[in-house]
Parts: structure tokens; C-alpha cells; sequence
């Protein structure tokens, strides 16, 4: 495939759990690319080293004393980015990597989603998204009215174009957990997409 500014960007690994990397480096790649070569696995690896935080540090504890910090929460502690990354962990990486970063809400129609796609900018999109995997407990499910967790799940807006057989602009979605480029229309990916994550990008980047 080919971005918007004529570059080619690589399709992105098949179930592949590190989506929101493989979004920000294909990203880079399409269009200012990196200081040198780089693997998705070494880019997962500096993120790590740069950004992780222990529970055991954060906590003071560690074994059956933090599971049982944990339990008492209700939530894990600690940041581990090779799971993935939100919209606020992206921005802080991005912004280490020399990059400019916003996150906004998702454009409602195709001049919205249009406007984001220019030279020296680039967007990953966070989606809201189901799995048959990701079952709620019987207690959740009753809770929220349906069967499945809600995912949010890192892509990378590719780019556009018009259909003359649909009669509409389409969007080239990058997607790390399909190993494909998915297609919507503006009105599709405004009911799926959670955020924008809108990067300003001049030079290569060089890992810090």
C-alpha cells in the first residue's frame, strides 16, 4: 500500500497484541521515517525501557502482598506499554520521540476525516471494538446489557479516496490485529472510532 504522501508503509503484523506500536511506527514510517533501521520488535523494547513502571516500585510490595494490593483496588498497577498503549501514554511517547501530539475527538462527517489527512501530519485512530475472545462474566453482562468487553484497539488512517462504485470517500484503515487495510466511510468510522490521536511530524525520528 501505498500513504498520502507516496511512501510505502508496510502492512502490519497478523495478531500481533502490540497495536497502538504498530500504528505509531507505521505512522513514522509513512512519513518521515526512522534515523535508522527498525523492527517493530526493537521500537516495543526502547518503549519499555522508557516508559514502564513496576507495580513492585509503585507499590513497595511484591507476590502475594501486591496481588493482594491489587485485589483490594480492583485493578492492576503499573504500566507495561509492550501490552499497548492508550491515548495518554501515546501522546507521551510521541512527544519523546521529537513528535508533535493532540488527541481529539472523532470528525462526524467526510470534511472532518478529510481535513486530518495533509502533508507532514499524521493520525492513529483509537477504536471501540468487540470480540467473540472477550466475553463479559454473567454479573457484567447483566450489568451492561450485552455479551462482550469493549476493546480499544490502535490503527493508523492510511488515507482516502472516492468510489465511483459506492458513490462515497473511503478511508484506508491500517490494522494491526486483522494484518490488513479495512475500509470504511466517514459515517462508519465516526461510530467506531473513540479518538484521534493527531501527530505533526518534520524529521526522522531518532530513538532516544
Amino acid at each position: 500500500m501505498l500513504g498520502h504522501e507516496y511512501r510505502a508503509t508496510a502492512i502490519q503484523e497478523k495478531d500481533s497484541a502490540h497495536c497502538a506500536h504498530h500504528a505509531l511506527f507505521n505512522a513514522i514510517t509513512a512519513s518521515v521515517g526512522f534515523a535508522y533501521p527498525l523492527s517493530v520488535h526493537r521500537f516495543v523494547e526502547k518503549a519499555r525501557a522508557m516508559l514502564n513502571v513496576s507495580a513492585e516500585r509503585l507499590t513497595g510490595t511484591s507476590g502475594d502482598s501486591l496481588a493482594d494490593v491489587q485485589r483490594r483496588l480492583g485493578f492492576k498497577v503499573g504500566v507495561d506499554v509492550g501490552e499497548g498503549m492508550g491515548s495518554e501514554m501515546i501522546a507521551r511517547w510521541a512527544s519523546m520521540l521529537g513528535l508533535g501530539a493532540a488527541t481529539r475527538a472523532p470528525p462526524k462527517d467526510d470534511a472532518g476525516w478529510s481535513a486530518l489527512i495533509r502533508p507532514g501530519r499524521e493520525n492513529l485512530i483509537g477504536l471501540r471494538m468487540f470480540h467473540e475472545r472477550f466475553k463479559h462474566a454473567p454479573e457484567a453482562r447483566e450489568l451492561h446489557g450485552h455479551d462482550y468487553e469493549v476493546l480499544h484497539h490502535g490503527v493508523y488512517l492510511l488515507g482516502a479516496f472516492d468510489s465511483p462504485s459506492r458513490g462515497v470517500r473511503l478511508y484506508m484503515v491500517q490494522d494491526s490485529g486483522s494484518g490488513a487495510t479495512d475500509f470504511y466511510t466517514a459515517e462508519e468510522l465516526s461510530a467506531v472510532a473513540a479518538d484521534v490521536q493527531v501527530l505533526a511530524t518534520t524529521k526522522a525520528v531518532d530513538l532516544p
